[in-house]
């Protein structure tokens, strides 16, 4: 793979997408549509890079707090304001330090653009946030479920996870600590609230956002029927999905 991709994820399918497409770094984001042709509702993928256990500076832990927000199943998040428009059926957001990425995803919409549009209505809406307590509600989110109620053989999984990317205890401490500490400033909520639109650009459908999904590397991924993904296509603004298909998966 020449230098332009070298940062691309390394997976067969993107590297098949990469020579028959041509795409480089230089046209993120990316837009990918699977075709399904027995699906009757759609689904949507979308992640980019983001904060991991090494970055600890201010700058970082706010935008990763910030994003909180509107993670979980809170009241004022996502998951909640999706399930209250009836777009979707299930519904994530969250960032995940442990690799460095934030997602998005949404599953089982009768209207993909229509939901997508809600997204970004709420996100833009962050500043409006006045409760106090939504601040305990962002600090909690960059907190992994204790794994003792896991299974031995679970936990030795997510250990093994662990080493592999490089999360040592020292790390994932030393991260956690610096979180923590946040938790006394006085500026902070209010920091958070400004911040909150921008600390999410990268899973966002907006076109504001696009310098920040360039350098993120952000992918939207959407799963549906044709008819699906062209509607997306015109009601989204998106250029052409490229199309992958059943048999991209295929083992050659």
């Amino acid at each position: 793979m020449n230098a332009a991709v070298s940062s691309a994820p390394q997976y067969s399918i993107i590297s098949k997408l990469v020579q028959e497409d041509g795409l480089t770094d230089q046209q993120f984001p990316w837009y990918l549509g699977f075709v399904n042709p027995q699906e009757v509702t759609g689904n949507v993928v979308s992640y980019s890079d983001f904060i991991n256990y090494s970055q600890v500076d201010r700058e970082s832990l706010v935008k990763l707090l910030a994003s909180g927000l509107l993670a979980g199943r809170g009241p004022n998040s996502l998951y909640i304001k999706a399930r209250e428009s009836g777009l979707a059926y299930g519904f994530l957001m969250r960032s995940d330090p442990g690799r460095g990425l934030i997602l998005y995803y949404a599953d089982r919409s009768q209207d993909v653009p229509s939901l997508m549009g809600v997204m970004n209505s709420i996100a833009k809406r962050i500043p409006e946030i006045q409760d106090p307590r939504f601040l305990d509600y962002a600090l909690r989110q960059p907190f992994s479920i204790p794994r003792s109620i896991y299974t031995f053989s679970i936990r030795g999984r997510l250990l093994a996870e662990d080493m592999r990317d490089g999360n040592t205890p020292q790390k994932v401490r030393r991260f956690s600590e610096a979180v923590l500490k946040l938790r006394h400033d006085p500026r902070l909520f209010s920091e958070l609230t400004r911040a909150g639109l921008s600390s999410i650009c990268g899973i966002l459908l907006e076109p504001q956002c696009k310098d920040r999904q360039k350098a993120a590397h952000s992918i939207f991924f959407f799963v549906g029927s044709e008819k699906i993904l062209s509607d997306a296509e015109k009601r989204l603004p998106v250029p052409k999905l490229l199309r992958l298909w059943p048999s991209d998966y295929w083992l050659q």
